[in-house]
């Protein structure tokens, strides 16, 4: 396909062969009875978004002159990954599994380097860290 007529869908369907959707799991409906079915679900079609939009951006970080459609697909799934964060980051958690979401949520608005840490002193050290503890593999 034409890099300058990406479609939507041909967008995510490369963030999910690139394992960027399927990194960062979020069950539809926490095993307890569904507390916090909503949180998930928003918090699922954001981390979706964010993949879109990371994937999107990493084909094109290389471009000097990006297209205005690439730009404006861009600034759409930025958009759209930060309006569901807000919405799901409103909703209290009250399960394991919905304060895990918020910590992949919270993940995405931190300001990490390209291997995915901060240095201890960042302003956002202490939020990075608390991240790292609830997305341990074994947790």
């Amino acid at each position: 396909m034409n890099p300058h007529n990406l479609s939507r869908r041909a967008i995510l369907t490369k963030a999910a062969a690139r394992g960027t959707v399927a990194s960062m799991p979020v069950k539809a409906k926490s095993p307890e009875g569904g507390a916090d079915a909503e949180l998930l679900r928003l918090a699922a079609h954001a981390l979706t978004a964010w993949a879109a939009y990371e994937a999107l951006a990493n084909e094109w970080s290389v471009v000097v002159c990006i297209p205005e459609e690439i730009y404006a697909e861009q600034v759409r799934l930025y958009n759209a990954a930060d309006e569901l964060r807000q919405k799901a980051m409103c909703l209290p958690a009250r399960t394991f599994p919905g304060l895990r979401a918020k910590a992949r949520l919270t993940h995405t608005a931190l300001g990490v380097r390209n291997d995915g840490t901060l240095r201890p002193g960042d302003e956002d050290f202490e939020a990075w860290s608390l991240c790292q503890d609830l997305l341990m593999e074994d947790a």
